[in-house]
């Protein structure tokens, strides 16, 4: 009897294979390791000795991570690690020194996304893109830029992309696996939100030519990909209530509970809170913001009050802003390349739910500013308008530290 021939089988030991001479893909034997805690410190000096950080805080990030990617089959949601600065700015010695210390590294550099697509889907390494800048150039948007941000929107399980095949039937990929990017231009799109980012700068410390990595640390994290301590820290709700967001939680709560060090765990929870803060203030200094701030300007110029006052007493309700009177006040806030003025601040009203209308026998326009919807924006983009009200005259966040708000969950 004829055994059957699975051509997919054999197509991936041949790409098996062939990986099996890059670094990181080699057999590496296990070597017992006394604790975690004494292997997580062997993992930081690591990146400590060879790599010049511009945080002490992305040693423990790097030093997790590491240990992350032994196991991150354990979890549902996977953030990008981006590395992102100037040439010359230790980048790739990252990426280089995480080649020799996580499994099935795959660093790739411009590559054909249908590679990608079926190598991910195949083998679930650990994906490296270097200098994904071509991502966010709006020149570059092409099938392959397309493709490539198909990938890295994925950063669950259970996310699944199709593509179409010249046999007429879709294709499903499998592409959630770790990523690991760099690059010099910030990420398009939505990516930051699936992405910790790590800035680098220029070396001041001298830093080895060549990685330094030890054998036997390699053999101590291939046993620790098979054997190691069950996990009885904070679970991912009581995180949520530390961080106070649902995203960033996603984002590093693998990454707390495989760090088995009190001062990583802090200095995670701190690059959390930044995160979480400078997406706010993102927000908050956009477009958006600042188009708000001035239809706020209006509003108490009409009014006589603070926007506070207006929105906790009521009165007129819709306001109405002449649209040419906007535009002009708006003059220092429209980019000086913008041809029409009118047509790019109708999108951001559009965009803040302020609808415009014609006023009547006229051509004039109007933006019709309700105190609802003006209130709900303003606490999103511009929060800090509402604060003497709602504070009573205090400013400023006035949450615990960490470590008491660790603390408390904690109890």
């Amino acid at each position: 009897m004829t055994e059957q021939r699975d051509p997919i089988m054999e197509a991936k030991l041949r790409l098996e294979s062939k990986l099996a001479v890059l670094p990181g893909w080699e057999i590496v034997k296990p070597v017992p390791y006394s604790s975690e805690l004494e292997l997580y410190n062997s993992v930081y000096q690591t990146w400590k000795h060879n790599w010049d950080a511009t945080d002490p805080r992305y040693y423990h990030l790097n030093s997790s991570e590491t240990l992350l990617l032994r196991r991150w089959q354990e979890f549902d949601c996977l953030a990008h690690i981006f590395f992102y600065g100037p040439k010359g700015s230790g980048k790739n010695q990252a990426l280089e020194i995480l080649q020799k210390l996580v499994p099935k590294p795959l660093l790739v550099t411009g590559p054909s996304a249908n590679a990608v697509y079926q190598v991910a889907d195949m083998l679930h390494p650990t994906l490296f893109i270097n200098e994904c800048d071509r991502l966010g150039t709006v020149k570059e948007a092409s099938d392959y830029v397309q493709a490539m941000l198909q990938i890295l929107n994925v950063y669950k399980r259970g996310e699944v992309t199709l593509r179409g095949t010249q046999e007429g039937i879709p294709r499903i990929y499998d592409l959630f696996c770790p990523k690991i990017l760099s690059g010099q231009k910030p990420l398009p799109g939505s990516l930051p939100d699936r992405t910790i980012r790590v800035d680098c700068e220029r070396n001041v410390q001298d830093v080895p030519l060549d990685i330094d990595v030890p054998d036997i640390l390699r053999g101590q994290l291939e046993c620790y990909g098979v054997r190691r301590a069950e996990y009885k820290g904070l679970s991912k709700e009581q995180l949520k209530m530390i961080i106070g967001d649902n995203r960033i939680t996603q984002l590093y709560y693998p990454l707390y509970s495989v760090c088995p060090d009190p001062a990583g765990q802090k200095a995670l929870l701190d690059l959390a809170l930044e995160q979480l803060v400078e997406r706010g203030q993102e927000e908050s200094y956009g477009d958006l913001a600042q188009v708000l701030e001035q239809i706020v300007r209006e509003v108490e110029a009409m009014t006589g009050a603070t926007v506070a006052t207006v929105l906790s007493d009521g009165g007129k309700d819709p306001f109405r802003i002449d649209l040419q009177t906007l535009v002009q006040d708006c003059k220092d806030i429209i980019p000086a390349k913008v041809k029409d003025a009118e047509k790019w601040l109708g999108w951001r009203l559009r965009d803040l739910q302020i609808p415009r209308e014609r006023v009547t026998h006229t051509n004039l326009r109007q933006a019709v500013v309700s105190t609802r919807i003006l209130a709900k924006k303003i606490r999103r983009y511009a929060p800090s308008l509402l604060l003497d009200k709602e504070n009573n005259g205090r400013n400023g966040s006035r949450d615990p530290p960490i470590a008491e708000r660790v603390k408390e969950v904690g109890s």
